[in-house]
């Protein structure tokens, strides 16, 4: 899969763009989840996005560490209230993309903000041939 990813990265384009990454993470809807998260610390993660800004896969990015029910947790929360504008090549068309950042709750009662390590990935205007489509070629998975 990082194959595919790197072939991917190849095209000059503006990245995808969150909407309201700071609606994502709520300690009220999600209580149990944020005093696990607060416990461990931020959990990084990444997220591919169609060019219709839909999140395809969440994976966590903590090397070396086999996925927990916590990081799982962490993948569903974004996989459903994650919003993107979509990634854009260098001609303006909707591309894939994605969006790294760190999972961290504010917690009620403690004042500070959320951290945002958010990086951006190059996305592509077409696939590689012999893929078709993107949202098949990668299936959501936990890693």
């Amino acid at each position: 899969m990082g194959y595919l990813l790197s072939i991917l990265a190849g095209a000059a384009v503006i990245p995808a763009t969150p909407v309201d990454p700071g609606k994502w993470f709520t300690s009220k809807a999600h209580p149990k989840t944020a005093l696990m998260v607060t416990e461990r610390g931020q959990i990084p993660y990444a997220i591919d996005i169609s060019p219709e800004g839909k999140a395809l896969r969440c994976m966590i990015r903590d090397a070396g560490r086999a996925a927990d029910d916590l990081d799982r947790k962490v993948c569903d929360i974004l996989m459903k209230n994650a919003r993107f504008l979509p990634a854009t090549d260098d001609q303006g068309r909707p591309a894939f993309g994605r969006y790294e950042g760190a999972a961290a709750f504010l917690m009620p009662g403690k004042n500070g903000r959320r951290p945002d390590p958010a990086r951006r990935v190059v996305s592509v205007d077409q696939l590689p041939g012999g893929i078709a489509n993107m949202g098949v070629a990668m299936l959501p998975y936990y890693n």
